[in-house]
């Protein structure tokens, strides 16, 4: 299936790092699981923990703003200086007093606060996670893949117990949690992380023929996930009244995992891969701590690739590209949606589930129909030029496979542009809405956008040696962690100090770096076979 190599998941191959003889954990439990290692094995579990991803999206949304709402009410004094004051002790953020209904709290004083709190949260979760993502490569290629999923799902489990804990306490010790959850999240192997054990997982037991079909069946799964994900949170939230029956559900989710891991799930590393990666390791230079904290030694392989069939930079292109679309991954749109049409967690919730639904529709049904038919198309065109004009068998072999590489950059890049294109113009149409009916439909529309993010790993796979593709996905990997900090601390941070004025500023901001990656992606085109032999 040539189509399935659309279907490239963006998360990056865990990369190497430091010897460090951490945790036998689990390896004696390995020996016993005989069982081949298949790329079922993770696929199936993605989708529950994608269900779980996804049934906090919206919820966590709310519940930090019911928590500085309570806290505003309350405070009863200026908010720039005391709606925090249970950060002391003085205020109990979960208090049965009676207080506001959520749509009462979708005021600009309380979205400001709101607002810079996820950015703050956020970017602990993102930077721990960065931080990590070397050490946790290096684990898994030693150690095995089980013990990155293990960690990730007691991660996992500490992380729910942090948030339902905040309702039960008050004062300094629910900041503490707060604050401590993300940190424990991302430490712990987060969600990055985890889905680069997910890939690395699916690469160890599948051939380079099979690869992108079975990455293409990991990103259905975890679509799948996000779909009915927010949907179940919605509902639960509806029937209980609380968003911490959700809490409980994603708990018992990492729990189930853990115990799949643990007693089900074969390694995809043998035990002689792993010995070869301990010796490696250990044969390694010590590093020094600016060696170590590095992060940036990884991007050269960006800009030391030089592909055959495509402008000379269109690697760093793309990378700046996949840049971009990171930093567009977590904009404050539900928090805005809140504010200007006094939505909750239930409505979000439903319109991720539905935005969702689209995007697996497009990549699992429409995508690979479109491709199937361009390809008969370029197919029939290619046989009849060669009936025109041939030399001999070899000739024409070579210049049949040239035509299908040339294609195939083409459709790509035009995939790219599309995404960026319709990405730019529903960010301008959701700040122009005036009604919630407006703003969901541009929400909806932005859907057709996945068709760039697929498209943009697809070139990544055809554009270096196979060799580097595990180098080029890490290097990735650093640039998405850095975008996403980079997002949260600025969308986020713009939002916060002009909601009072213009809160539709945010949207104009995303709608002008999904521009820019736009006309980045009109620089991308294929070589002729002319002007690939003569490239200097």
């Amino acid at each position: 299936m040539e189509d399935a190599n659309l279907y490239t998941s963006s998360s990056s191959s865990l990369g190497s790092g430091e010897n460090d003889p951490l945790i036998n954990n689990g390896l004696d439990a390995d020996k016993k699981l005989k069982t081949k290692a298949s790329p079922w094995h993770v696929i199936g579990p993605v989708f529950f923990l994608t269900f779980g991803m996804g049934a906090l999206m919206a919820l966590l949304v709310q519940f930090y703003t019911e928590i500085f709402c309570n806290s505003y009410y309350q405070s009863k004094t200026d908010i720039g200086v005391t709606s925090l004051s249970w950060l002391l002790g003085t205020e109990d953020p979960m208090d049965d007093s009676p207080l506001p209904d959520i749509k009462d709290c979708s005021i600009p004083e309380i979205q400001t606060i709101v607002s810079r709190v996820q950015a703050i949260l956020m970017f602990l979760d993102a930077g721990s996670s960065l931080l990590m993502a070397s050490y946790y490569g290096s684990l898994s290629d030693r150690y095995g893949r089980r013990l990155v999923f293990r960690i990730f799902a007691i991660g996992g489990m500490l992380t729910m117990l942090c948030y339902i804990a905040v309702t039960k306490v008050k004062g300094v010790l629910a900041v503490a949690l707060i604050v401590g959850a993300p940190l424990v999240r991302g430490f712990l192997a987060g969600d990055v992380i985890a889905l680069a054990a997910v890939q690395s997982y699916i690469t160890d037991c599948t051939t380079s023929q099979a690869r992108t079909v079975a990455f293409g069946r990991m990103v259905a799964s975890a679509l799948a996930g996000m779909v009915f994900g927010p949907t179940a949170a919605s509902i639960l939230i509806l029937e209980t009244g609380s968003v911490v029956g959700t809490f409980y559900l994603v708990l018992v989710i990492q729990m189930c995992f853990y115990f799949y891991v643990t007693l089900f799930m074969p390694e995809s590393l043998d035990d002689q891969a792993m010995k070869l990666a301990r010796w490696n390791a250990s044969q390694r230079p010590k590093l020094n701590l600016l060696q170590k904290v590095n992060l940036f030694s990884a991007l050269s392989i960006i800009f030391k690739a030089e592909p055959r069939h495509i402008t000379r930079y269109a690697v760093p292109i793309l990378a700046c590209i996949q840049f971009l679309l990171s930093i567009l991954t977590r904009p404050p749109i539900l928090l805005y949606a809140m504010l200007e049409f006094h939505w909750t967690a239930y409505e979000g919730g439903l319109l991720i589930s539905v935005v969702c639904l689209i995007r697996f529709i497009i990549i699992v049904v429409i995508l690979p129909r479109l491709l199937r038919f361009l390809h008969n198309r370029w197919q029939l065109q290619s046989q009849s030029q060669h009936q025109q004009q041939s030399t001999n068998n070899e000739d024409d072999n070579g210049e049949e496979d040239e035509n299908k590489i040339h294609h195939r950059i083409l459709f790509d890049a035009w995939m790219i542009r599309t995404g960026l294109a319709v990405e730019t113009v529903c960010f301008v149409f959701a700040a122009l809405a005036t009604t919630a009916r407006g703003f969901t439909w541009a929400l909806v529309l932005q859907s057709v956008s996945v068709l760039a993010q697929p498209s943009v790993r697809s070139l990544y796979t055809t554009l270096v040696d196979p060799s580097e593709i595990g180098a080029l996905f890490g290097a990735q990997a650093v640039l998405e962690s850095i975008a996403n900090i980079l997002a949260l601390a600025g969308i986020n941070f713009i939002y916060s100090i002009s909601v009072g004025t213009v809160p539709s500023l945010f949207l104009y901001v995303c709608a002008g770096v999904s521009g820019l990656g736009f006309l980045l992606a009109l620089l991308i085109h294929p070589l002729t076979h002319q002007n690939d032999r003569h490239r200097p």
